[in-house]
């Protein structure tokens, strides 16, 4: 009868949802408190298996400001990886005579970069790859580029512009208050070959064997993704077996450290010493030698008159 009282209770509050103050026992004659309670995250999932992605840029630890619905981080990242491109970029950006246009197109000068310091091109891993913005651009330097991410929307996503016979993408972004701009539409590079690239949900804490991802790769690019893990160094350190003699990574980072996604103790930046430093000594001891370090600065959209302005570090490594 407790039992059916409860279940009655849930279903008049919540049509079937659970009521988070309710206790179900299945031992009432073990401890006191026996039973489960449902957990609460302390950090809101906006969709099934992706409750560490934050919007794009955010800085604050505060559990409550990664309460926002999916379409709205959908369109965040359309709108950085396919909307600052020539023809849609005054539909995302702007346009004004002091307009930093070298900032724009983020992903694509990610791809390009890789393009330019790597040897063969046969395979690339673009890990932590989103909606695919970089993933696309590769295609056409690359035989096979593979993009890997956590979450599963992003993946179902850049699918999606994959399989669409346009290869097109349709988004919105915030112009003021509710005020939303509609129905941009942007398009591939027609030198894209979607045909070369395949997406697959990933953890890059924990990627599968050689032989799962079909061997070792020419190149990796890793954009924005490094201080969002919650292990970066057990991440570092796997590079190398991924990665053909003679291969080339790319890590562009801004370093961001958020509790919410590394717990202090993983953070690259330890006493005294920052994240760049600490990654050299990573990376050499896994048997990369540096060939590039420079800024990777790129402008984020939060309405139509405020954009953040973030300046990532980009560094190369070869595997020797």
């Amino acid at each position: 009868q407790g039992v059916q009282a409860v279940y009655a209770n849930v279903e008049e509050r919540g049509k079937g949802a659970a009521n988070l103050y309710c206790r179900y026992h299945f031992r009432p004659h073990f401890f006191q408190h026996a039973g489960f309670r449902y957990v609460v995250p302390s950090i809101r999932e906006s969709f099934p298996g992706e409750g560490s992605v934050k919007k794009l840029g955010e800085t604050s630890s505060n559990p409550a400001s990664n309460i926002y619905e999916t379409d709205e981080l959908l369109n965040q990242y359309f709108a950085l990886h396919f909307g600052q491109r020539p023809n849609v970029v005054d539909a995302t950006v702007r346009a004004h005579p002091a307009r930093p246009d070298e900032l724009l197109d983020f992903p694509k000068r990610c791809a390009n970069l890789l393009n330019n310091l790597a040897g063969n091109k046969s395979r690339v891993l673009d890990l932590g790859c989103a909606v695919g913005g970089a993933s696309f651009e590769l295609t056409k330097w690359f035989d096979r580029v593979t993009g890997v991410d956590f979450s599963s929307a992003f993946i179902d996503a850049a699918e999606s512009i994959r399989n669409d016979p346009t290869h097109s993408v349709r988004f919105s972004v915030p112009v003021e208050g509710r005020i939303r701009r509609e129905h941009i539409s942007a398009e591939l590079d027609p030198l894209v070959d979607a045909s070369r690239v395949e997406f697959m949900v990933g953890d890059a804490c924990n990627l599968g064997t050689n032989e799962e991802l079909g061997g070792q790769f020419d190149a990796i690019l890793m954009a924005n993704l490094l201080c969002r893990l919650p292990d970066p160094v057990k991440c570092l350190n796997d590079l190398g077996r991924l990665l053909k003699p003679g291969g080339c990574v790319l890590l562009v980072s801004p370093f961001s450290w958020l509790n919410e996604f590394t717990v202090e103790s993983k953070w690259l930046q330890q006493g005294s010493s920052d994240s760049k430093t600490r990654l050299d000594e990573i990376m050499a001891m896994n048997g990369f030698e540096k060939v590039y370090d420079e800024d990777m600065p790129l402008l984020i959209r939060e309405h139509e008159r405020k954009y953040q302005y973030i300046i990532p570090s980009a560094t190369a490594y070869r595997k020797v």
